[in-house]
């Protein structure tokens, strides 16, 4: 039970984000037999002169040469042994050590000929059939020095083989019949090759000579080398040099394609301001200046992004063996510069309205939030929907402290509603829904939701519908609907997250701790205001975290408890209380899930385990994760608790104890200088007792603005359990609600 448990456990800092890969056969001509010598080779090695007939050692009529060929003569024959230069012909069979036949000439009902001494057969059998007599029979063991090498003949002859081959000399003639007795060795034959080099003009050695340089399609021929090994050399300005072995075969034409990397340059980023992000796409995340980061040469984008700050991009060229600088100028956005200067409180106010007029929905949000944190109050002409079909103008004004709803801007209107102006924090839900949720027929008709609580009753809530003001109401065969705008969605949900974005600041303002007397709840609150505002902005800011709806990742875990067992985890996390995680292993992949009420486990893949505790552990990890570990920090039913400060990872950090309405208790700590999240901790009651279970963050990135811990630890009882480390995030990848169902059995 407690091995179950600390499995859960390892989603160490996943809890703060999301919980938070030729031979044998054929004509004797072409194929390898025991004459083809592959055309590349694993090092090149100088043409070993033919031995002399001196032997170093006979075991069991075993002879060993000086170049390290075995041989053993079957049949001594009658006949004349070859001279460099003649033609011999001989049957053979061949053989690995493990007795698997690769080839014979026997199989095919024709001898195998060739000119001895030349090179055309591998070295092995220049060697060994050298003393041979024809009519006699020798079984030749043949290292791989002396055949294929290190490369093999694929597929039939592998690496680094040791061939045996059971040879029969049947005849030997001489080269030329004019010439029976060769005075001198013949002219040597040559081979071709074609080199084909990436880049073009690269300079071209053979064996360390220069041979030349390649033309504009990288192509040069070289008609008349030596047979036998060569290294095959490449060299250019500003590439590594790259180089390859082959091994050229008498009057053949091949082809060697040598692959020239290029040497890399050096990028200095630096920014006009500090706590910046500079994004280098596909390559990192830094934060405030690059300094000598090495890059392969090519051409890259550059972004650099800060909250309240116009996000710049720029190319910029890294050339082979130069340093390059670049440096970026952030500008304030329009409405952070108004936000900066409270004279311009009604410019700031004007220029939220013009984003929501002109459908810049995203400005008119950062906008709008500016603008209630200057203290600017902003007017929403709207339509308010009643239960029967009827809709009528009116105006809701938003401030960071208040909310007004004034129903009467059309004269002789009448509204179930009277005017209003309450504080804004007894608005405890604004989100868009369908209008077919509404009314009898499906239309387009889209509503903003609000529920404001009933101050005097906090079991009493009441409920406005608003429409977009281009909404109207069409008669249809079924009924009365509504029709909106394509934009009404955008629009209405742009002002849903002002309304939350006013109502969660003004709650948090509003609360006080647990514990302690009214005046050391007074100063705590204020302490902990401060510290859940620092964490918030360091995160990325509220807007953001509010903007968050799911999130998907990926990580690998290294179990300690098991031995460092490596498994492969996936998240899901869906606001305000979804979570599945999959750990697979492979043996079996476990599920554990939160639909939002309940805590279980399942498996795809064998017996599921049992958590003495489910519902509870994955209750907690939902609240830690995604963005829900900071917006369950402004809850209205939550009670927190300020720690003071402690030592992690050698930094000093600022805890909160967290007590929500479920009655789940954890703590969360911050590094007191970058407010990131540094530890989380929870305790769980097993079979075998109580679980202290700690989560320690060592590493960050950032996606899409949004600060997420990307690797460390997860211990139980004090002790390591599991080392993590994220490899994927996509933040609001719109995740299936059937992904937090139960299994169906």
């Amino acid at each position: 039970m407690k091995r179950i448990l600390i499995l859960v456990a390892i989603s160490l800092f996943l809890c703060f984000i999301a919980n938070s890969f030729q031979g044998g056969g054929g004509e004797a001509t072409k194929k390898p037999k025991p004459t083809a010598k592959p055309r590349t080779a694993a090092a090149a090695k100088p043409r070993v002169a033919l031995p002399k007939r001196s032997l170093t050692g006979t075991t069991n009529g075993e002879v060993t040469t000086p170049s390290g060929l075995k041989y053993r003569d079957e049949l001594v024959g009658t006949g004349e042994s070859p001279r460099i230069g003649q033609n011999v012909t001989a049957h053979y069979i061949g053989r690995l050590e493990n007795g698997t036949k690769f080839d014979s000439s026997m199989d095919r009902g024709q001898p195998f000929s060739f000119r001895i001494g030349t090179g055309a057969v591998i070295k092995g059998w220049d060697e060994g059939v050298m003393t041979m007599k024809v009519g006699g029979k020798r079984r030749l063991i043949i290292p791989p020095h002396l055949s294929y090498g290190a490369a093999g003949r694929p597929p039939n002859i592998p690496p680094n083989a040791t061939l045996i081959f059971e040879v029969e000399l049947l005849s030997v003639n001489a080269a030329n019949p004019t010439a029976p007795e060769l005075s001198a060795p013949p002219a040597p034959a040559t081979a071709a090759l074609t080199i084909r080099s990436t880049p073009p003009n690269s300079s071209i050695f053979v064996d360390g000579q220069s041979i030349g340089v390649t033309d504009e399609d990288g192509l040069l021929n070289l008609p008349s080398l030596k047979p036998g090994d060569h290294i095959i050399s490449g060299r250019k300005e500003r590439y590594r040099d790259a180089q390859m072995p082959v091994f050229l075969e008498a009057n053949q034409t091949q082809t060697a394609h040598l692959e020239l990397s290029p040497l890399s340059g050096t990028l200095t980023v630096t920014l006009n301001v500090s706590g910046a992000q500079i994004e280098i796409p596909n390559h990192g995340n830094y934060d405030d200046e690059v300094s000598n980061l090495e890059l392969d040469a090519g051409t890259y984008s550059i972004h650099a992004a800060k909250p309240g700050y116009r996000t710049v991009t720029q190319k910029v060229a890294i050339e082979a063996g130069r340093h390059s600088d670049v440096s970026l100028t952030l500008e304030l956005t329009d409405e952070e510069r108004l936000a900066q200067q409270a004279k311009n409180v009604a410019a700031l106010t004007q220029l939220t309205q013009n984003y929501y007029l002109n459908n810049e929905f995203d400005r008119f949000v950062s906008a709008a939030n500016r603008a209630l944190d200057a203290g600017a109050s902003l007017e929403f002409r709207l339509q308010h929907h009643h239960a029967f079909a009827s809709l009528h103008t009116v105006k809701l004004t938003l401030t960071a402290r208040s909310i007004s709803f004034d129903p009467q801007v059309t004269e002789g209107v009448f509204c179930s509603f009277r005017p209003f102006t309450l504080p804004i924090e007894i608005v405890t839900v604004a989100q868009v829904e369908e209008g077919e949720r509404f009314l009898s027929m499906r239309a387009n008709g889209t509503y903003l939701k609000l529920t404001l609580q009933d101050s005097t009753n906090p079991k009493k809530t009441y409920t406005l519908n608003f429409a977009d003001p281009a909404s109207y109401f069409v008669q249809g065969g079924r009924g009365t609907a509504m029709e909106s705008r394509t934009e009404a969605t955008q629009a209405l949900t742009a002002l849903s997250r002002v309304v939350q974005y006013a109502s969660i600041v003004a709650r948090s303002s509003s609360r006080t701790p647990a514990g302690g007397s009214a005046t050391a709840s007074g100063a705590s609150s204020s302490a902990t205001k401060e510290l859940i505002a620092k964490a918030i902005d360091a995160a990325g800011g509220l807007a953001l975290l509010q903007s968050i709806k799911d999130m998907y990742s990926a990580s690998t875990a290294s179990i300690v408890a098991q031995g460092n067992q490596t498994i492969a985890v996936k998240t899901y996390w869906a606001a305000p209380d979804k979570y599945r995680q999959e750990m697979a292993s492979n043996k079996t992949t476990n599920i554990y899930l939160f639909d939002g009420r309940e805590g279980s486990v399942f498996t795809l893949n064998g017996k599921a385990p049992k958590l003495a505790d489910a519902t509870k552990q994955m209750r907690i990890i939902t609240k830690l994760g995604g963005s829900g570990l900071y917006l369950h920090l402004l809850e209205p039913d939550t009670n927190l608790q300020l720690l003071g400060r402690q030592q992690v990872n050698g930094k000093l950090s600022e805890g909160i104890k967290v007590t929500d309405k479920d009655n789940d208790t954890y703590e969360i700590y911050f590094d007191a200088e970058t407010y990131l999240p540094v530890k989380y901790a929870y305790q769980l009651r097993a079979s075998t007792g109580m679980l202290y279970i700690e989560g320690i963050v060592t590493a960050y990135f950032e996606v899409q603005g949004f600060k997420i811990p990307r690797q460390g630890k997860s211990y139980v009882n004090g002790t390591l359990n599991a080392e993590e480390r994220l490899t994927e995030v996509k933040i609001n990848p719109g995740l299936s609600t059937s992904l937090f169902l139960k299994p169906v059995k």
